[in-house]
């Protein structure tokens, strides 16, 4: 894993020239971003929706590859930014900044009205992952297209220029833009390329000539027909290149005395760039092939030059009011193609009007089919009768009859011969072919994708709604997600994007097996470990263990296979006595604050009110009663004087208290699983993320207190915990907190040595004993069992190796990862030690850490705070309560030392 901190972190610049009265994160749509690091051939990753970038993560959809100065769209926009070096090995810390984006019409492109050219046009919107890295991120606009970091404070070499312009506004709201490589649609960019650097010993002032886009009106029939247009630039980069500073761009002498002349040439400019307009050449035929964009711009051409040069037509034509098309059909008799459209009237009163040549030809054409069949059928010598279709052979041709000619297309390109190109798909969706469609053997468009791994295409197909869940009967009852599992290691990607999108891991087939089941039959480990990380260990041993016992046959298996386990049981005591299972013994854990006995909430609640009475604030009697109560008793004290004077205790309390004394009583009037939920939330939100809050909390908690804490997070925020744990962290540190967010960790205390030493085995050839960390391995064994077994595993690793546990994963990872492992690992071996050290650190050295400190002794004074205590004092040789009162002061220090006990 890469080392935080070997890389010059990234500095995000604003490419712009000083607004007077502006703030410093102000800018406008205008205003190019640009990113550096001071380390060479350091490549940047950043994403411009506030979450945290991991180029480590394949496909991400927010992460995206920095190659040169970028736009933004309006709005609050949070860039973040990371440089990992060329090897992957090293990685600079994640820098962030804000911008309000304002919204500034484009310099230099007028809009350009519809006329005969641009009403074919349509936005098309890219689906494929090819260009996911901006189609996916709808607040960056590419701008350059360079190969390496793009610096405007260096040269800019000139733009290639041609003529016509584009027959759309290219500043407008387009969709996400594509190279002309990856698809021929209509786009717009810059091509931007770096020259060679050579010396310069002075900076030199250039300009920009106007960048090159596409004419999306050419030759159809020649697929090299497009040609090369002029769109003027944005006065912004028309500019001479001054100098720059961070966040700043200052202009030349030469930029603000700028002569009449160049103010002249780019009007030139920009007037020869939208006057010259071309309109479609006719074309001998049309490209077919299910173009139909194409073939409707072969059609509008073809009849405007009709019209042109029929007067009776062009009279026809331009008489009667019509409003939008109510029919529309074409048929094809192998001689002419007739195109019928209807109209709806928006005539006063619809006048009768004779049969134009279109219709008189349909009909004609239809009447003369109809004949040809009546003669054959009537014929002594007709065609040869056809032999009588079997059942399965008359339901394939009923089958392939109900595809249309778009669904027959799809499935040829997602088939086993086809190339499963994302952009084909999403053409032929649009056109009409169903995502849900079925082929003639029953098996689901989607599933078809997933048995010819086309991971693009079958993207594709479920961000347009097709079903994960189907199940097909010619592949035994499968799913997609089986499917996807039977294509073993090489399946991985398209099981992790099915379960993105919920697919769900417990659908039995027609054999009754789940996908996990299917994985652990063929033997594939790191399919099961996907599973693992996802749903959670117990989870799938419960799914697995379940079929056990079904039926009579099940049955019979299963007193077999205990019949076995007591022979061999047997043979093994004859021969050397195999460990038996047995429960494990701890201390109990023992709070400093108790239940008051013969507790009075009213009392209580006159002795706070006359503490906030009158002048001044009675802090002494505030800190008597908060900290002398349990948690319970205080949500009673709270009730009873709401009751009593009709005012919220808490909106009194934080009126008359203030500073860390108000911090600490606002987390005491709150039950436990509301404040853990507001401490995670606040370890989140904003820029950075406080992991060791996270680990804290996640790593240390019960599984009921875990569900509650869930709970009362979706209560207090409308969101899901999982949710936003999962969009502020990644890789495995992210999937090992989701794993414990399932709450399904075992509780009891029976030790199985026998499987310890298993474990203790695996967790050795995962990490010490293999080229590289199979970190999945770790999550599964420490994620699914109690915490007595995994006191048995870790004793049991230091027979296997040479290193404790702990040695291990300090050798074997790094980082956040790293991190939560070892806190997991502190919190088996001994948790009130894991405390008592956290608690050290808060007040090691110069500095409190008052957030911790305080969320550490509010939480665990009424779990296992007198067992912290007796850790403290035996590594540190002084008792916790000593330590709080040196380090902290006043109504503060007061109520901390109370809440864990005194002093001494």
């Amino acid at each position: 894993m890469p080392s935080a901190g070997a890389v010059s972190a990234p500095s995000i610049i604003p490419l712009r020239l000083p607004k007077v009265g502006s703030s410093a994160n102000q800018i406008d749509t205008n205003t190019l971003i640009e990113l550096k690091s001071e380390t060479p051939s350091a490549v940047i990753y950043f994403t411009s929706n506030g979450q945290k970038p991991d180029p480590f993560v394949k496909n991400s959809k927010s992460t995206i590859k920095y190659k040169g100065p970028f736009l933004l769209n309006e709005g609050k926009r949070c860039i973040k930014a990371i440089a990992i070096s060329r090897d992957g090995r090293r990685e600079s810390m994640v820098v962030s900044k804000t911008f309000l984006v304002e919204w500034a019409p484009p310099e230099g492109v007028n809009d350009n009205d519809d006329d005969d050219q641009s009403f074919i046009m349509e936005e098309r919107r890219p689906r494929s992952s090819l260009r996911r890295s901006f189609a996916d991120v709808e607040d960056v606009i590419d701008a350059t297209r360079s190969s390496q970091s793009l610096a405007l404070a260096n040269t800019y070499p000139s733009l290639r220029s041609s003529v016509p312009s584009m027959p759309y506004s290219a500043w407008g709201q387009q969709p996400p833009l594509r190279t002309m490589q990856a698809s021929p649609d209509y786009m717009f960019h810059y091509h931007m390329h770096e020259g060679k650097p050579g010396p310069r010993p002075q900076p030199q002032i250039q300009t920009m000539q106007a960048p090159v886009t596409v004419n999306p009106i050419g030759n159809y029939g020649d697929q090299n027909g497009w040609g090369a247009v002029h769109v003027p630039l944005p006065a912004f980069l028309n500019q001479s290149i001054g100098t720059q500073t961070v966040g700043l761009f200052y202009p030349t002498h030469e930029q603000l005395t700028r002569k009449e002349k160049d103010v002249e040439e780019v009007r030139m400019l920009r007037e020869s760039g939208t006057s010259m307009k071309e309109k479609p050449k006719l074309t001998d035929a049309s490209p077919g092939k299910g173009y139909w964009k194409r073939q409707l711009a072969h059609i509008c051409a073809h009849l405007e030059a009709f019209t042109q040069k029929d007067s009776e037509f062009r009279a026809e034509v331009g008489a009667p009011k019509m409003g939008k098309i109510t029919a529309a059909a074409v048929e094809d008799d192998g001689v002419d193609v007739t195109i019928t459209l209807s109209f709806e009237s928006k005539a006063e009163t619809a006048p009768s009007v004779r049969p134009n040549r279109a219709s008189v030809a349909r009909q004609g054409a239809i009447s003369m089919k109809q004949m040809a069949k009546e003669s054959e059928a009537d014929a002594v010598y007709g065609k040869r009768k056809k032999k009588p279709l079997t059942k399965k052979l008359a339901a394939k041709k009923k089958e392939e009859e109900k595809l249309t000619a778009e669904e027959k297309a799809l499935f040829k390109e997602i088939g086993p011969r086809g190339e499963g190109n994302p952009d084909t798909v999403q053409d032929l969706l649009d056109e009409g072919a169903d995502p849900n469609s079925e082929n003639k053997d029953g098996i689901p468009a989607l599933m078809m994708a997933t048995i010819n791994n086309h991971l693009d295409a079958a993207e594709v197909l479920m961000e347009e709604g097709a079903t994960i869940s189907t199940k097909a009967s010619a592949r035994k009852g499968n799913t997609a997600l089986h499917e996807a599992v039977l294509l073993g290691p090489d399946g991985q990607e398209i099981i992790e994007l099915l379960l993105e999108n919920n697919a769900s891991p417990k659908t039995k087939n027609t054999k009754g097996e789940t996908p996990y089941d299917l994985a652990v039959k063929n033997g594939y480990q790191s399919i099961v470990a996907l599973f693992a990380s996802s749903m959670g260990q117990d989870m799938l041993d419960k799914m697995s263990n379940s079929k056990k016992g079904k039926g009579k046959t099940a049955k019979k298996k299963k007193e077999e296979s205990e019949e076995e386990e007591a022979e061999e049981e047997e043979e093994s005591d004859e021969d050397s006595p195999r460990p038996k299972k047995y429960k494990e013994k701890l201390p109990k854990d023992k709070g400093t604050v108790y239940p008051a006995s013969n507790h009075d909430p009213q009392a209580d609640a006159e002795k706070l009110r006359k503490a906030m009475k009158g002048f001044g604030t009675d802090e002494k009697a505030i800190i008597e009663v908060l900290s002398q109560r349990s948690n319970f008793q205080r949500q009673k004290i709270c009730k009873q004087f709401k009751q009593m004077f009709g005012k919220d205790l808490v909106k009194e309390l934080k009126g008359e208290l203030s500073g860390k004394l108000w911090d600490v009583v606002e987390g005491l009037l709150m039950t436990p699983e509301v404040y853990d939920a507001h401490q995670l939330h606040k370890a989140i939100k904003g820029l950075g993320t406080d992991e060791d809050c996270l680990i804290e909390i996640i790593c240390t908690r019960t599984n009921s207190s875990i569900k509650a804490i869930k709970k009362a997070y979706q209560q207090a925020f409308s969101k899901k915990l999982e949710d936003d744990i999962s969009g502020d962290t990644s890789g495995n540190f992210q999937r090992l907190l989701v794993s414990i967010l399932e709450g399904a960790r075992p509780e009891d205390d029976e030790v199985d040595p026998g499987k310890a030493k298993e474990d203790a085995n695996a967790l050795y050839k995962a990490g010490e004993d293999k080229w590289g960390t199979d970190e999945s391995r770790f999550n599964v064994i420490l994620m699914s069992r109690s915490y007595a077994q995994l006191r048995a595993t870790f004793e049991e690793y230091t027979n296997v190796s040479k290193h404790t546990i702990e040695q291990a994963i300090k050798k074997e990872m790094s980082g956040d990862v790293k991190n939560a492992m070892l806190a997991v690992v502190r919190c088996v071996m001994n948790k009130h030690k894991f405390f008592a050290d956290r608690l050290y650190k808060t007040m090691k050295g110069l500095g409190t850490d008052d957030e911790t400190l305080k969320r550490i002794v509010i939480s665990r004074c009424e779990v296992d705070m007198e067992n912290i205590k007796g850790e403290y004092q035996a590594a540190y040789k002084e008792t916790l309560g000593k330590a709080i009162a040196g380090d902290t002061s006043g109504d503060y220090k007061k109520i901390l030392v109370a809440l864990v006990g005194g002093e001494n």
